[in-house]
């Protein structure tokens, strides 16, 4: 073979290397592209979004000549690739049966479907009071007491004008009910909209969890 022909197979040798390079590493990733599926690191540094450390007051009233709030926060968790959702109750404006939930979530979005209940029993003053966070399932909750009395309470969504404006309060409910002293709860059962129970959550030492991370 002369020298022509040796470069001549060597340019052929060349030119498919770079056919059968773009057609497995560059080609797939323009097409993934076009169907509009972003490459996954790209979609790593938009699940990690910043955000500033806000607060927004969600509701409050008076009980027995005393205020009480409910105040809802965001703050960013470690490195912005996540987000701690807090909610402060604040019964009668004061320590007493005051407490304050938070509940990590992703960047940039709210409680997932699978949030069940947070909630704290206390006394304060000459009542008791039950406060928390449920998930948005949630529309009733039955509240058992160790005597075995009934109480039912109906979580409310944040106002619209709210939700719409902080994303984060979207798919949560929240409740605030004083109750009289001396029959603390035991159990809480939380039912659906057509009154099926979504799962009883026992009271220990004033608390009741449930799962509402992810």
């Amino acid at each position: 073979m002369n020298v022509m022909g040796k470069r001549r197979w060597a340019w052929g040798i060349l030119v498919m290397a770079v056919v059968y390079f773009m057609a497995v590493y560059i080609l797939p990733g323009l097409v993934d592209s076009s169907d509009g599926q972003a490459p996954s690191n790209a979609h790593a540094r938009r699940s990690e979004q910043c955000t500033e450390p806000l607060q927004v007051q969600v509701e409050h009233g008076e009980h027995r000549g005393h205020p009480w709030r409910v105040v809802a926060g965001i703050e960013n968790d470690h490195d912005c690739s996540a987000w701690f959702l807090k909610f402060n109750f604040l019964p009668q404006d004061r320590t007493a049966g005051s407490w304050e939930g938070g509940w990590e979530i992703a960047s940039g979005g709210h409680l997932p479907d699978s949030a069940t209940i947070s909630a704290q029993d206390e006394a304060t003053g000459g009542d008791r009071v039950i406060s928390g966070v449920v998930g948005w399932r949630v529309k009733t909750i039955v509240f058992i007491t160790k005597s075995g009395d009934r109480f039912a309470v109906h979580p409310k969504a944040p106002e619209a004008t709210l939700r719409k404006r902080f994303g984060w309060l979207n798919n949560l409910r929240y409740f605030l009910r004083f109750y009289p002293v001396g029959d603390p709860v035991k159990v809480a059962r939380l039912l659906d909209s057509r009154g099926e129970t979504i799962g009883n959550f026992p009271c220990r030492l004033g608390e009741i969890e449930g799962r509402m991370s992810l």
